[in-house]
């Protein structure tokens, strides 16, 4: 699936009928619009404002014309893909694949399972974020900075990485699931309400770069990015618990 929707397109009734993904949609047209308004390329904004609120009425009208159509119902089975992931975080995918490839590699099998973990340094507190914000660091530390809380906090409600954990003095860990493996590997999992803890395509490369013991990786992780902490991570009962 494409992930590209300009508001010349028209409006997918598939697309429409299924209540995350017309908000991902109309996100992207948004975001066409906004970026042709910048580059002067809309001068009646009003007029194109109030053309794509019409093309939305009539797609809405038209599905409502189905007596089994309720505006939040979903797709069952539905894959997600890019198209579901925010804009901040959708323009990292590449960074986290790359580190994904350093950290497993298909013929050798796992090699460094810490890739698997972004641990947060916070920044210091009563300056400007232009000089000092939190930051999501890998621990294998290929980025040259780290990721703001705009690109993290919407792949923990994703459920590509699991829920923060409190380390000491602000510092905050975070290890990807079994399904942010897949997605960041495949480009694409299913959404959150059809997923089974063991169920995705790859959970065998997943188990097998995590390891039998996911808080001895935590400690290392936290070694290579100079943070020291002895707690022992908690397991997570939104998406599945550690192994």
């Amino acid at each position: 699936m494409s992930i590209n929707r300009t508001r010349r397109e028209a409006l997918d009734h598939v697309e429409m009928a299924d209540a995350s993904l017309r908000k991902s949609v109309f996100r992207e047209i948004g975001r066409d619009l906004a970026c042709s308004i910048r580059e002067g390329l809309v001068t009646d904004i009003s007029s194109e404002i109030a053309r794509l609120m019409e093309k939305a009425f009539k797609a809405g009208a038209e599905l409502g014309a189905g007596p089994s159509f309720k505006i939040n119902q979903r797709t069952s089975n539905r894959i997600m893909t890019e198209l579901d992931v925010p804009p901040s975080p959708r323009e990292e995918i590449p960074l986290f694949q790359v580190a994904l490839r350093i950290g497993f590699d298909g013929n050798r099998g796992a090699t460094v399972p810490e890739a698997l973990f972004l641990i947060m340094q916070p920044g210091y507190r009563g300056m400007p974020s232009s000089l000092s914000r939190d930051e999501w660091l890998f621990p294998i530390r290929f980025q040259e900075r780290g990721f703001t809380n705009k690109v993290v906090s919407p792949l923990i409600k994703l459920g590509l990485y699991h829920d923060a954990q409190e380390l000491s003095n602000g510092w905050k860990v975070s290890y990807m699931t079994e399904w942010g493996f897949e997605f960041f590997t495949t480009g694409q999992t299913r959404v959150s309400a059809d997923r089974k803890p063991g169920t995705s395509s790859t959970i065998e490369a997943y188990r097998g770069l995590l390891g039998n013991d996911p808080n001895a990786v935590f400690q290392s992780a936290a070694r290579r990015v100079g943070m020291f902490d002895k707690r022992v991570l908690e397991p997570s009962g939104r998406f599945g618990i550690m192994r």
